[in-house]
């Protein structure tokens, strides 16, 4: 078990020199990803206009509190904070959020596969 200090955009090689079980301290840019992003990014075929080469994306779950709308919150929605979600569910899109848009770390909760 080792633990790392990276900071991103960080290259596949820095990558590959992690291990189960070694620590990361992560410097840098970390980008929130959802499921309704990577199923708007590789099933509906959108582009996103953050370059993510070499980053690190961490799954998250939708965590707003319902506020009436108003100029500051035209939604209707205030953020209340970020939250992890399984990464399970978002596994098929692993691969081609690494080799499309260069992502390469992931961040979540939960196992993935193989």
């Amino acid at each position: 078990m080792a633990h790392h200090v990276l900071r991103t955009p960080i290259t596949e090689a820095q990558a590959r020199t992690l291990r189960v079980n070694d620590t990361v301290t992560l410097e840098g840019t970390l980008f929130g990803i959802r499921d309704a992003n990577q199923i708007a990014l590789f099933d509906k075929g959108r582009s996103t206009r953050f370059d993510m080469r070499g980053h690190a994306a961490i799954h998250t779950a939708p965590n707003v509190k319902k506020v009436a709308p108003s100029p500051e919150h035209p939604t209707g929605y205030v953020p209340v904070c970020v939250g992890t979600t399984t990464s399970a569910r978002m596994e098929r899109f692993t691969v081609p959020l690494m080799e499309q848009l260069g992502v390469r770390l992931v961040v979540g909760k939960g196992g993935l596969g193989k």
